[in-house]
Order: structure tokens, then C-alpha cells, then sequence
């Protein structure tokens, strides 16, 4: 490679590195405050159910209390926090979600609440169904009956911002580009070329 051009090529390569960091950067930040308030609501319900033996019947009313109205939340079209509250099995006891066009409540996958056994506590994108993308917290407690506690909402607001970011991030990479271009244009002399043809003295 002609040495005239590495400036120009590292100068594209640091302002595309620049760019895909940026986007990584404020896509976590986007990601990581989907979790509230489903880290309150979990951590929260975790420490009542820890705290207390529970039976089968106070359990129930626990959960009511951190369900207004026993409201159940559609994620097929709702942004709205849910809890569901899973045995030691792995059996739904309690839920607040539903899928319209499904029968049957939604259930998160087995190996989650494994992990949860093992580490405590997991947050995770879980996808009941296609275009159903939910942030999920899972926590676990341990009382007159062990199971899990987890709470989630729609990711669909901001998988919007996700992509409004995305097309800045696109456009300001292509103005940075035109810019670097017509800089190394001029620098190379593509613009002046046709000014000497024109006059053979210069």
C-alpha cells in the first residue's frame, strides 16, 4: 500500500471503531435499564417469600399484593411489568402474564431457573414467541417452599430506540466518511487536476 494512503485508511478505521463503540455503549445502557423496575419487583418479592414461611394460601395472597387488581398483563400488546412465581419444580404457581391468541401460560425455560438455583439470580432477554422479546429478572427464595420469582417486561420500546440509534449512528458514519474522502481528495490533488489541464504553466 502506497504509504501517501495509511493516514487516510487509519483515519476510516478509527472513526468506524468510534462509531460501533458508541453504539455497543449506549445499546447496553439501553438494555440494561429495560430491567427496572422487573429488579425491584423480584429482588423485592424474593426477600418476602425468604423471609416468611409461607404456605400454599399465603403465598397467594403475597403474590396478589404485588399484582394490582390481580392484573393480567398481555405481552402480546402491553408494556406493563408481570411476575410469575415458579415451585422447585419449575411449575408455574402464580402468573400475571397471558399471550392472547395461547391457551396456555408462558413459561420460561427450564435451564434459566437451573442457573438461578446455582447462582442466585439471572437477567435475561426471554422470547415466549416470535416478536415477543421480554427482559426478564429471575430470583429464587427459600422458605416453607423454595421457587422462583420472575419478572419481566416488553423490550418493544426500546428496541425502537434501539433503531433510531442505529440510523444516527449510520448517518454520522457516512458524513464522517464523505468528509475524510473529499479531505484525502483534496490532499491527493483530484480537485486541482482539472485547473492544470486548463492551464499547462501551473
Amino acid at each position: 500500500m502506497n504509504r501517501r494512503f495509511v493516514p487516510w485508511v487509519l483515519s476510516i478505521a478509527i472513526v468506524s471503531c468510534l462509531c460501533l463503540i458508541i453504539a455497543v455503549t449506549v445499546q447496553q445502557s439501553y438494555r440494561q435499564s429495560a430491567n427496572d423496575p422487573q429488579i425491584q419487583l423480584a429482588e423485592d418479592m424474593s426477600a418476602a417469600f425468604s423471609n416468611n414461611q409461607f404456605t400454599d394460601e399465603t403465598i397467594k395472597s403475597s403474590f396478589e399484593s404485588f399484582v394490582p387488581g390481580k392484573m393480567q398483563v398481555d405481552i402480546g400488546s402491553s408494556l406493563l411489568p408481570w411476575i410469575q412465581v415458579y415451585d422447585e419444580s419449575g411449575e408455574v404457581l402464580y402468573s400475571s402474564v397471558s399471550i392472547s391468541d395461547v391457551q396456555s401460560t408462558p413459561r420460561v425455560p427450564r435451564g434459566i431457573l437451573e442457573w438461578v438455583t446455582k447462582h442466585g439470580e439471572d437477567r435475561v432477554t426471554w422470547q415466549p414467541q416470535k416478536d415477543l422479546r421480554q427482559a426478564i429478572v429471575v430470583t429464587k427464595f427459600n422458605g416453607l417452599r423454595n421457587g422462583y420469582i420472575v419478572a419481566g417486561r416488553s423490550l418493544k420500546e426500546i428496541e425502537k430506540r434501539e433503531g433510531e440509534l442505529d440510523k444516527v449512528i449510520a448517518i454520522g458514519w457516512m458524513v464522517m466518511m464523505i468528509l475524510i474522502g473529499s479531505a484525502a481528495a483534496w490532499n491527493f490533488g483530484y480537485f486541482t487536476q482539472f485547473t492544470k489541464q486548463k492551464n499547462p504553466r501551473a
